[in-house]
């Protein structure tokens, strides 16, 4: 093959064939290193994936079963916020993909085309962007984003919103065409890439892809003294806040309210870097210790495995290091040099980030003191962008070697040699983890809800169940049509970070009033709305058994709901109530879809006076 490839592989990457045969390549890249998932195919995930699970769950379940928009999630800990939750994504092809064929199939394909996406996206890149017409080259720069261990031991984990990530090469990609193009399409391009991270349950790629291009714009404007970048990088952010507003100021407003601030002090010390980079045991059993069998004091690693491990590999990483020092120095275009450069001191800065509280006061304890960025946590994240910018890194390299010696008889001929060797080693490490995520067996997961005591309520909460072999039994309960309200199987509390201060109360049912002579009728539940009704001799007090958060609403006229004891509660005269309800709709996201629609109106008005 290696003999007779540089004959048959198409060489013009504006051609219909050269996208034929590189789509091709994607697809077969990817199925040979995703197929761990489908090996056996009804097998549940490990880990955080009953959590993740869930969350998909629910909102399907609002949507399908309901017919509501999927605000109010009342399945766990006693309910908390569906759509307000970070981590819950909005937009996914799970969605599509579900009603033919399951959740959990549905899921796994998702995986794939996950990491379709982000070789496409960074195929895109090389060729727009660096004028790479090689795909062998194309994914052997593109390997160490796409194929590297990080990204499959997260997957394995259960943690779905690093799927989020295959969007930044299409970020990229839109914002430096538009500073060299100056072509408005491709930054509203950026700008719904980036919202669309956001609206997918990004909650860790959209703040690190936001910090990487703030860095990378006030760098370029630096090196070329030029202030085009910023003022390209800020039409970026008010866009990409725009389109992503009737999901990110509902986030905002919840998170003001139940803040998540995490200040542990991490550090990566070198004693971990080979192992990190260049160990080939890549898997979600692994603990790391250092050498003589300790860890260090804080600061230090404190996370697992998963959090660190980023197999690249050492033939890649001595690519890379002769891309670092030959990238800048050789014969290139001024504005590649200017790229390069800005490129380079942006991996060293996001590295640093990575190694984190290295010294007393260090670049990652200073970030933690602004906002957003102090609610993020596990310098290990930093190595999404620090991968993606390493693949940016030798395609720029790739460029020129390709430049100076494309026609050379060696070049043809060790090319995809190299990229074969190099590029199979790195997806054999990194494709272990993805044959450790999918490993119980259905039974198993059935079994869990066969001893539960059902009864008539369409809403029935229980305590817990056994574990099944993940870290939670939240989506085996809701497969069930059960609530539960604890939900870890480590140890019984609510497998939630962010949840509301809880108020809800096993013993009750979903709406009581505290005072006597009332009587509550006909309850009918749904998870946004649940209707009633009421005789109240006197004036009383009603609540409805789930837990506080802004948003709850109750039907009569202006009658304001407010906490009792955590749970949302309405004072009300006595009297007849026939179909009263509390609802849940927060205020947050009529602005938000107010501020969409202001985006979506800017976009039109922009394109309409650039055509005349």
């Amino acid at each position: 093959m290696p003999n007779l490839s540089h004959k048959f592989l198409p060489k013009d990457p504006t051609s219909r064939i050269w996208w034929i045969f590189s789509i091709g390549a994607i697809v077969s890249t990817v199925g040979v290193f995703c197929s761990p998932l489908f090996y056996q195919i009804e097998n549940y995930g490990v880990r955080d994936w009953d959590q993740q699970l869930f969350y998909y769950g629910s909102v399907l379940k609002s949507i399908f079963e309901y017919g509501q928009v999927p605000l109010w999630n009342p399945w766990y800990c006693g309910g908390s916020v569906l759509f307000q939750h970070p981590l819950v994504p909005i937009v996914s092809p799970v969605y599509i993909l579900e009603p033919f064929l399951g959740l959990l199939l549905a899921m796994k394909l998702t995986i794939a085309i996950h990491y379709a996406l982000a070789l496409f996206g960074l195929t895109l890149v090389a060729t727009k962007i660096y004028k790479l017409s090689n795909i062998l080259s194309i994914i052997l720069a593109s390997t160490t984003f796409v194929f590297s261990s990080y990204l499959s031991l997260r997957v394995a984990e259960g943690h779905s919103w690093v799927l989020t990530a295959a969007y930044i090469p299409f970020v990229y990609l839109g914002f430096e065409i538009y500073l060299t193009q100056k072509r408005f399409g491709w930054l509203v391009f950026a700008a719904i890439s980036l919202s669309l991270v956001v609206w997918a349950g990004g909650i860790y790629p959209a703040p690190l892809t936001a910090l990487f291009l703030s860095l990378y714009a006030l760098l370029k404007s630096l090196i070329e003294r030029d202030s085009a970048p910023i003022r390209a990088l800020v039409l970026l952010g008010l866009y990409s806040f725009l389109f992503s507003a009737p999901k990110l100021i509902p986030i905002a407003d919840y998170m003001w309210e139940y803040p998540r601030i995490a200040m542990d002090r991490e550090y990566v010390p070198p004693a971990a870097w080979f192992d990190i980079f260049f160990g080939r045991e890549q898997s979600l059993l692994i603990d790391w210790k250092e050498a003589d069998g300790s860890t260090p004091e804080a600061p230090r690693m404190i996370w697992g495995w998963i959090e660190y491990g980023c197999y690249v590999g050492i033939s890649l990483s001595i690519l890379l290091f002769v891309a670092f020092f030959r990238t800048t120095s050789l014969p290139q275009r001024s504005t590649f040099r200017t790229v390069n450069l800005t490129l380079l001191i942006c991996w060293f800065a996001f590295f640093i980030l990575f190694v984190g509280d290295f010294a007393e006061i260090n670049p990652y304890r200073i970030l933690k003191q602004f906002p957003v960025v102090g609610s993020l946590h596990v310098t290990g994240r930093f190595l999404i962008i620090l991968m993606f910018l390493s693949s940016l890194i030798l395609m720029g390299f790739l460029w020129q070697v390709q430049l100076k010696y494309g026609e050379k008889r060696l070049f043809k001929f060790g090319l995809p040699l190299i990229c074969i060797l190099i590029v199979s080693d790195v997806m054999w490490v990194g494709a272990k983890p993805l044959r450790e995520a999918f490993t119980i067996e259905p039974e198993a997961f059935e079994n869990v809800t066969k001893n539960v005591v059902r009864t008539n309520s369409p809403y029935q909460m229980i305590v817990n169940l056994p574990s099944y072999g993940s870290f939670s039994n939240m989506y085996a309960a809701l497969n069930a049509n059960l609530a539960i309200f604890h939900g870890l199987t480590v140890q019984p509390q609510c497998y939630e970070a962010i949840h509301p201060r809880l108020g809800y109360e096993i013993t009750r049912p979903l709406i009581f009033s505290p005072e006597p002579n009332t009587s509550i009728s006909n309850i009918r539940f749904t998870p946004n709305q649940v209707s009633f009704d009421v005789d109240a001799r006197d004036n009383t007090v009603l609540v409805l058994n789930q837990n506080f958060a802004r948003g709850w609403t109750f039907s009569e006229g202006k009658t304001v709901v407010i906490p009792f004891k955590n749970k949302p509660s309405v004072n009300i005269k006595a009297g007849h109530y026939r179909d009263v309800s509390f609802y849940f709709q927060p205020d947050s996201l009529w602005l938000g879809l107010a501020l969409f629609a202001i985006g979506i109106l800017a976009v039109v008005i922009q394109f309409q006076s650039r055509k005349r």
